[in-house]
């Protein structure tokens, strides 16, 4: 075990796990599920998962006309699944495209031939006019995948390509399954003009379509409350929870779950710059705004400029004849531009609801398509500097010199001047000995990557005084930063040679705790932390998924939950100690990161956000993990779902053999009895990452002596149902740099 063994402090933004106490857990709700996409393949995506700055990518995502969630009555032919947005830098090619299956669906016996179209007309739906890509496919195994080859579709960075993959669904298929494929980006393959190899990143999640049954479908109406805010709307640049947009669900029949909401963004403004934050608040008092003491659902960010806008939360269970109000409330910054504007717009794709008493599935009805919120217009930029982390999610660091934090700092209306910073050390090495110099530069072309000989040293070196200190960087001159206009600061650490591998260092900043010393009002941020490093050879290669490319799970052992699948949901490990007893236990599963050819993996960490120890007992909670192991009766590869509390059939639940569903192949896999490694989760430690040695398990994926089917993270002590749970933050999480991180040395 490694007491205590955690770094990185930074701001909490809990990711609660609540609770519902409506009893009873459901039925076959219509709903999705994300699993295994290789059935243990080790092929492996790109370091970080994209290309390195300033090469031609290839991305591939969610397409802007996504297909709901539908209801199929077997046979079926032509079902589309999903839409794939593709997206390229320069002029491609592209030559190949995967997609992996991952429903709750036999897919050797449940479906037939699989296509993949280029959606001509882009609204999502198969057409006449939509041209079939490459030859149709069966998946020919469970959780398969299937790929198309010889594509030859231009793609020019001005004129992205959709594309829609399509299904046939046999009558062999169960009432009750479902269809979800997921398109990983790093599998793709185009060609340049010069005939080079260009792979793709990110990826796309499709689905799902939902085997029913003869049962009719419950119908989800959808309309903006009487007291969504009309357009425009002037705010200041400023504002905190300035409702966009207020909803009414409503529902005749009853017997359903809303779960998830996504939006699209629109306006002038730059949606990943200025929305800092968005909050999906239950509107108890139906006024259309947020007022204290209101339930707050979830919270997101945007994923990028004139993207999406996505909470996933617990069912909302709407009775018969029954409504509920929801409002969205959005968090500017005090630098967003004058004039810029600002709304969120739902269509039915966006929204994701279980029936959980039948095989009918749900069928979303909106008042209008799409249902449009208020736009807000930004009155005035407020004269405040805006400080914000940028450059990579995570870093690894050997001996010498390593970036540890970029800073970009942002003038509103008025310009400002910095003239010093403090920053703090975090992690477990002793910074007074163990870490060297520490340098302030100014990033001269501003990518948030440190240069030696090009980036200009404003400060430093300086070293800690102690461990857990801080250094005070003062300015010779104050720093510019004109209005409307960005720099950002480097901080550059400097380690010795012999450090032990596996410890973690990083630095935290609080800009409006006094940390930023400026002429300048700070806006009220998020602490900025500095990027993860792990003290090694820094030969280094890493993953961090994101909701696409990334499969975790927790399930729970308590009567009620026993074939619960929370797919969509942070990760929890401990026990209920009162009440009905149970156990929570997460399931995580990271691809390899690539390594260089010949290179074998020396050591290997998998490193967790803790979003909450309020649920412990007592002091600490020790966490285990195990490898999960090939299991028989269809348990692996695990299927992660999208399912939450009374979201039965799926994903992955403690107990699928209960309640009537009989799917004992979405039961908890088997692990190897032999811990890889056991970290002391303390009380208080939340905004902390904690490292779990997984080097045993990595070895075996790597030379393909064990096919990857993941990790196992569990309660030591759970037999004594004392110690409460732990949460942390899984590959779902809204905020991109706190998903969990697969860190191979080699």
């Amino acid at each position: 075990m490694h007491p205590g063994r955690f770094f990185l402090s930074s701001f909490l933004w809990a990711v609660a796990v609540a609770a519902v106490a409506a009893p009873g857990c459901g039925g076959h709700g219509r709903s999705s599920a994300r699993g295994s996409a290789s059935g243990g393949s080790t092929a492996t995506p790109p370091p970080g998962g994209g290309a390195p700055a300033g090469a031609v990518a290839l991305r591939l995502r969610d397409g802007p006309a996504q297909p709901a969630d539908r209801r199929v009555q077997a046979p079926a032919a032509g079902v589309v699944v999903g839409q794939v947005r593709v997206e390229a830098s320069a002029s491609l090619t592209v030559e190949a495209v995967a997609a992996a299956a991952d429903g709750t669906i036999d897919e050797s016996t449940g479906l037939g031939d699989t296509r993949l179209y280029r959606d001509v007309d882009g609204d999502g739906a198969l057409g006449p006019n939509d041209l079939p890509l490459g030859t149709g496919q069966a998946v020919s195994r469970d959780n398969g995948m299937v790929t198309f080859r010889g594509l030859g579709l231009r793609v020019d960075p001005a004129a992205p390509v959709d594309l829609l993959l399509a299904t046939e669904v046999r009558g062999a298929a169960r009432v009750g399954d479902t269809v979800s494929f997921r398109v990983e980006g790093w599998r793709a393959e185009a060609r340049d003009p010069s005939g080079q190899l260009v792979r793709g990143e990110a990826g796309a999640e499709l689905g799902a379509a939902r085997v029913v049954g003869g049962d009719p479908p419950r119908d989800l109406s959808v309309s903006l409350a009487p007291t969504s805010p009309s357009s425009p709307l002037s705010v200041a640049a400023d504002a905190r929870d300035v409702p966009a947009v207020a909803l009414r669900f409503e529902s005749a029949l009853g017997g359903l779950d809303l779960q998830g909401l996504t939006f699209a963004l629109r306006g002038s403004g730059d949606d990943a710059r200025d929305l800092l934050e968005a909050r999906l608040v239950l509107d108890a008092n139906r006024n259309g705004a947020i007022d204290a003491g209101e339930r707050v659902l979830a919270r997101g960010v945007p994923d990028a400029d004139d993207g999406r806008l996505a909470f996933a939360f617990g069912g909302q269970r709407l009775a018969a004849g029954g409504s509920l109000d929801l409002v969205v409330g959005l968090r500017l910054a005090g630098t967003a531009a004058a004039g810029a504007k600002f709304s969120l717009a739902l269509d039915a794709a966006g929204v994701t609801a279980h029936n959980h008493t039948g095989n009918g599935g749900v069928s979303v009805r909106l008042a209008a398509t799409p249902l449009r919120g208020a736009t807000l217009r930004v009155g005035r930029t407020a004269d405040a500097l805006l400080a914000r982390a940028a450059g990579d999610p995570a870093r690894i660091a050997g001996a010498g010199e390593h970036l540890s934090l970029a800073l970009t700092l942002r003038a509103g209306g008025a310009p400002a001047q910095v003239d010093a910073l403090t920053v703090h050390a975090r992690g477990d090495l002793d910074d007074a000995r163990e870490v060297g110099g520490v340098s302030l530069y100014d990033d001269a072309d501003g990518d948030g990557r440190f240069v030696p000989g090009s980036d200009a040293l404003l400060s430093g070196p300086a070293r800690f005084a102690r461990d857990d200190g801080q250094v005070h960087f003062a300015l010779a001159s104050p720093l510019d930063v004109p209005a409307g206009t960005a720099r950002t600061l480097l901080v550059v650490v400097e380690f010795p040679a012999g450090l032990a591998p596996g410890k973690g260092f990083a630095l935290v900043v609080d800009p409006a705790a006094g940390d930023l010393s400026t002429n300048a009002t700070v806006a009220p941020v998020p602490l900025q932390v500095g990027t993860l490093l792990v003290t090694g050879s820094g030969r280094t290669a890493l993953v961090q998924p994101d909701p696409a490319l990334g499969k975790d799970a927790y399930v729970r052992g308590e009567g009620l939950y026993l074939n619960d699948n929370f797919g969509r949901h942070g990760l929890a490990v401990g026990d209920r100690p009162s009440g009905q007893l149970g156990e929570r236990q997460s399931y995580i599963e990271l691809p390899l990161p690539a390594l260089p050819a010949g290179a074998t993996p020396a050591r290997a960490y998998l490193a967790l956000y803790v979003t909450g120890t309020g649920g412990l007992t007592g002091p600490f909670l020790d966490v285990q993990a195990h490898r999960v192991i090939d299991s028989p009766g269809g348990r692996t590869p695990w299927i992660e779902g999208r399912g939450g509390f009374d979201a039965s059939a799926d994903g992955i639940c403690y107990d699928g053999t209960i309640q009537g569903t009989g799917r004992p192949e979405l039961s908890r896999p088997d692990v190897d009895p032999t811990a890889l490694d056991e970290v002391r989760v303390a009380a208080g430690s939340e905004g902390n990452w904690v490292l779990f040695d997984v080097t045993a398990a990595v070895r075996r994926w790597a030379n393909g002596s064990a096919p990857n089917f993941g990790l196992r993270l569990r309660d030591k002590d759970f037999a004594t149902h004392d110690d409460g749970a732990v949460s942390f933050a899984s590959s779902d999480d809204p905020w991109a740099r706190r998903r969990p991180i697969l860190i191979v040395e080699h």
